[in-house]
């Protein structure tokens, strides 16, 4: 008998990573400061990465994989560079001083393009173009976020750019449902969004007396587009199957200069909490401080971190029914005074049915047990948030923020359960 043994060898490759520098320098060679600097795709030109020039001129890209690039660079009052680079080989590639033109004084003749750079760093400020990055038609703001190099979005709808986890998002700088920036980035349309800026926000106080406090929290602003701003926009999405199911799901926006509207809702009965209520509840980023079973609890509070009395954990288990409804109104009543609000109402209904069959052996025989148990939760809250800013003068400003919570949370369980004997003759059955 002979057997044959076939070994086949491959070679395997791997693509190789560069690191990619240089150094911006003006005409007389002094080094360019906080230059924006941007590695682009030599195929289609999309952003892949991009840096700011450091004291000395000099920017890195770390960790690239070796193809052809397009370096493009600005820097106020010189004209915009733009690079072809092409690696031919080794793990660095260093492209030494690269000069800056100025803008001629004396222009013949003025030509105006419509392009803008995908991405552009003023002061602590990173700007992002959202028309650079295309998205799929419908698509939301968390959609977009994906995209944008520096960011990152978890499976969970948390936020990260640079590192750090984002605690707010606004919109055109008024905030959205409060504090919960999940709201927004799973909602709002990406097509209503010009730029997207991600900055280091600093605290109320230390942004009107100019005393820095040292507070800070990563923030990103949605910049909309000009014709979102003056006008009505929103979607609708509704499904129906088997069995009764259903999903329904719009959003509304109505925007003007001094004035913000927005009308979330939701429901369904196939298991999904539309809006992420669970998400939702971290308005107040403390959803873990909550209410269990049971009662009724009304809550006044005037600090952000208030705590939501209900816990909606665990509703993976049982047929769960949900629905919400938020609204959202921002307005510039007066030159001195300023309006933000937004209320919020959700329910969930969860239905959990078990069936136990059980055999016990003891010394006379054995005996079996069938228990039923059906168990109905409803969950049900309102949420209220507003707060009115007023400028008394240029050295006084009065700042009152409210919050209002109300809960309550019933539950019903039933079960009956059924003993027989080795036989099948019934026992004793009990019903609670």
């Amino acid at each position: 008998m002979y057997f044959l043994f076939s070994l086949h060898f491959s070679p395997t490759t791997f693509a190789q990573k560069i690191t990619i520098k240089g150094a911006l320098r003006d005409t007389a060679n002094r080094p360019l400061e906080g230059a924006t600097v941007m590695l682009l795709d030599g195929k289609d030109t999309s952003l892949v990465s991009f840096a700011r020039s450091q004291s000395t001129g000099a920017f890195e890209f770390k960790n690239i994989a070796s193809a052809n690039y397009f370096l493009k660079a600005t820097f106020m009052g010189l004209q915009p560079l733009n690079q072809l680079i092409t690696p031919s080989g080794g793990d660095v590639l260093d492209l030494g001083p690269i000069r800056m033109a100025p803008v001629p004084k004396d222009l013949k003749e003025v030509v105006i393009k419509g392009e803008r750079d995908p991405v552009t760093i003023k002061q602590d400020t990173i700007e992002y173009n959202a028309g650079s990055f295309k998205v799929q038609p419908n698509a939301v703001v968390e959609d977009l976020l994906k995209r944008l190099p520096g960011v990152e979005v978890a499976r969970d709808g948390t936020v990260k750019a640079q590192g750090q986890e984002v605690r707010r998002v606004t919109i055109d700088g008024k905030e959205f449902f409060g504090r919960d920036l999940k709201i927004a980035t799973k909602n709002l349309p990406a097509d209503a969004v010009d730029k997207v800026q991600v900055f280091d926000r600093k605290s109320d106080q230390a942004q009107f007396t100019g005393i820095d406090d040292g507070q800070r929290e990563k923030t990103i602003n949605l910049s909309l587009k000009e014709e979102k701003k003056k006008g009505v926009f929103g979607n609708a999405t509704a499904g129906v199957g088997p069995d009764s199911r259903y999903s329904l799901k719009a959003n509304f926006n109505r925007f003007t200069k001094t004035r913000q509207l927005s009308f979330l809702g939701m429901a369904n009965n196939i298991n999904q909490q539309g809006f992420s209520i669970d998400d939702y509840m971290n308005f107040t980023r403390n959803s873990q401080r909550m209410m269990s079973g049971g009662g009724v609890r009304l809550q006044f509070n005037s600090e952000d971190d208030a705590t939501i009395p209900l816990n909606f954990g665990g509703r993976n288990n049982g047929f769960v029914t949900s629905g919400g409804a938020g609204l959202n109104y921002n307005d510039q009543l007066t030159k001195k005074t300023e309006l933000q609000s937004n209320y919020f109402y959700n329910q969930l209904d969860q239905l959990i049915e078990r069936e136990t069959n059980r055999e016990s052996f003891v010394p006379s025989g054995s005996f079996k047990t069938k228990q039923n148990t059906a168990q109905n939760t409803r969950n049900a809250t309102h949420r209220a948030n507003w707060t009115i800013d007023h400028k008394i003068d240029s050295l006084n400003l009065l700042k009152w923020t409210n919050n209002l919570s109300y809960a309550q949370n019933n539950s019903n369980i039933g079960s009956n359960s059924s003993s027989t004997n080795a036989s099948g003759g019934l026992e004793n059955t009990l019903r609670r």
